[in-house]
Order: structure tokens, then sequence, then C-alpha cells
């Protein structure tokens, strides 16, 4: 009776061993299953996506002018140039060339702005920017790169008539600097006569009043006629 007992205990703890053992092999499948099916395909390795950084353009510099008070006017005549400008009394000219015509008003104390702070504005002669000679779009007498027109209005002057473009320029983007112009173009008979100031940021949706003065007294002489312009 005893032995049977006996007996009987060591097949129990025989199938409780095969048991357990079934459970194991089991598990052991399960797992291999489930790493089998989150591992990467073809043995690649995964890694984290990268968020792209933002690149922020830096704020461009503003190389405002410091305009002088006007303290009287005066007539600059220009034979080789072939007409008169009222100028102010106090602005520095410098003659660029005496068979020209061509002038700038100087700026000793460079204060100017813009990319040369010694110089506040000129009058360009002939003025004519034109790819190709004859070109009648009054654009072609305003600097023909790093520039962008702001505001365009209709001039009229003694000399003829023209428009005044107000420009936004700006410098190669290393440095990284912005200032404003404004151009007064007048077509003579072959010459174009382009009268620019530098002019403060906060003034560029007006025309300077410098600039406004100059344009009203502004006259061709020594036979110079204006000519018609669409």
């Amino acid at each position: 009776m005893q032995a049977r007992r006996q007996q009987r205990k060591k097949l129990e703890r025989t199938k409780y061993t095969l048991k357990c053992g079934r459970s194991l092999v089991s598990l052991a499948i399960t797992l291999l299953l489930v790493a089998g099916c989150s591992a990467p395909p073809n043995n690649q390795v995964q890694t984290t996506p990268r968020i792209p950084t933002r690149t922020l353009e830096p704020t461009p510099v503003l190389l405002d002018p410091t305009i002088s008070a006007v303290e009287g006017w005066t007539t600059y005549r220009s034979e080789a140039g072939g007409y008169m400008l009222p100028v102010p009394s106090n602005w520095t000219i410098d003659e660029l060339s005496q068979t020209q015509g061509w002038i700038e008003f100087a700026d000793p104390s460079g204060r100017a702005g813009g990319d040369t702070p010694t110089v506040h504005g000129g009058i360009s002669l002939p003025g004519r920017y034109a790819a190709e000679a004859g070109g009648q779009a009054l654009t072609n007498g305003l600097p023909d790169n790093h520039r962008e027109i702001v505001a365009e209005q209709a001039l009229s002057t003694p000399a003829g008539a023209g428009k005044i473009f107000t420009l936004k320029r700006d410098t190669p983007p290393r440095q990284n600097a912005i200032w404003y112009e404004q151009y007064a173009v007048i077509p003579g008979n072959q010459i174009w006569y382009v009268v620019w100031l530098k002019i403060p940021a906060a003034a560029a949706g007006t025309t300077a009043p410098e600039l406004t003065t100059m344009m009203a007294s502004f006259q061709l002489i020594n036979g110079n006629k204006p000519t018609e312009h669409p």
C-alpha cells in the first residue's frame, strides 16, 4: 500500500515537471516571436528621427543718415552739365567731373549713412543705366543692383517732367545692412539728370524736403531742352 503511494507521488512530480517545462518553452517561443516582430527588417538599426533646426535670419543693420539742419540755400551752376540747382549753403560740394557736371554732396563728418557715409547724395550725368542705348524707362536712371523700389511718384520741374523713386538699398549678405535713398530722374534732350539723396528710414514714405526744394527750381541752361516722356 505504501509502495503505491510513493509511486503515485513520483508520477505526480513527473507530470508537474513536464507541465512547467511546457510553460517555459511556450514563454520562450512567445518572447522570440515578440522580439522578431519588433526587430527592424533586414537587420537595420533603428534611429531616432532628427528634428530639423530653424535658422533665424539676422536682423539687418539700419545705416540711417544723420542730416544737419539746412542753414540757407545757394544756387549751384554747372556750365558743363547745363543745369542750375539750389543746394543747402552748408553742404560741401565735390565736383567729380569738370567736363560733365557730376557732383557729390559730401559729408566730411562721415554721418551720411549707407555704404559710403561720407557721401550724402549728388547729381549723376548722363544718369542713364539702360542696357541698350535709347532705353526710355525712367527706372534706367536708377542703380541696377542692391536696390528695391518701395515708392514712386510723378515729378514736375522747370527742367521737365520725371519721377521720384524711393529705394531700399542693401549691402552684400555678409554685411547685412540696409538704408534708403531717393532719386529724382529727369530725362533731358541727350542727357538724363538724376539728383539723389540718402534719407532716414522713417521718412521713406514722403519726399525729402531738401529734394523738394531742389526740384522746384531745377533748371536747364546753355540750350539744353527737356524731352517729352510718356
